[in-house]
């Protein structure tokens, strides 16, 4: 975040000046002036600062979060000993994709405390997995990746689908909003 000398300028230079898109009213003024007042650095923003580093803590010392990077790490790793001029189907960006995704979606669901957005994005993590078996699968017939180091990407995978299964189990379908989607909604 910029300091507040930095944020101060920018506001000063979104201020509209005279014969700038209308007239410069007093009521313009007075809000550019309570808008440069506030503190920007403020005990709330403390607060929020605090719950979000214990938040980004908590969620990274998660066994699905944690496996979640070692498929990371292991799939950049892969990555870099496949020879891109051989890479005719561009499985390096691919297989990064899905790799980073699977993290991403599973902060993006930790981050909602309602279940159908919880399980929309478990199943996204679910989609990267398997596409990044699938790709696993065709950088090995292809030659493109060793079978030592595929077998191993596939073991953590499976691991990570253990720790996934457990982790999806706490999602409480009792506590959602209606969606117009209904596609998570508990059938009776």
């Amino acid at each position: 975040m910029p300091d507040n000398d930095e944020f101060d300028d920018f506001l000063d230079d979104q201020e509209p000046k005279d014969g700038e898109g209308g007239e410069n009213t007093d009521a313009d003024a007075r809000f550019w002036q309570e808008l440069n007042d506030l503190d920007w650095n403020s005990a709330e923003e403390d607060a929020l600062d605090q719950v979000t580093s214990e938040r980004n803590e908590r969620l990274g010392q998660l066994p699905v979060m944690l496996k979640a990077r070692e498929i990371l790490h292991l799939t950049e790793a892969i990555v870099a000993t496949i020879d891109e001029k051989s890479d005719m189907f561009h499985l390096c960006p691919q297989m990064l994709e899905n790799a980073m995704l699977i993290g991403a979606k599973i902060v993006r669901a930790e981050a909602s405390e309602f279940y159908s957005p919880k399980m929309e994005s478990a199943v996204l993590v679910k989609i990267n997995a398997i596409e990044l078996l699938n790709q696993l699968s065709l950088g090995e017939s292809e030659a493109l990746i060793n079978l030592r180091d595929a077998a191993l990407l596939r073991e953590e995978i499976a691991d990570f689908r253990r720790l996934f299964v457990n982790w999806a189990s706490t999602f409480d379908p009792t506590n959602d909003q209606p969606d117009e989607w209904e596609l998570f909604k508990p059938r009776h």
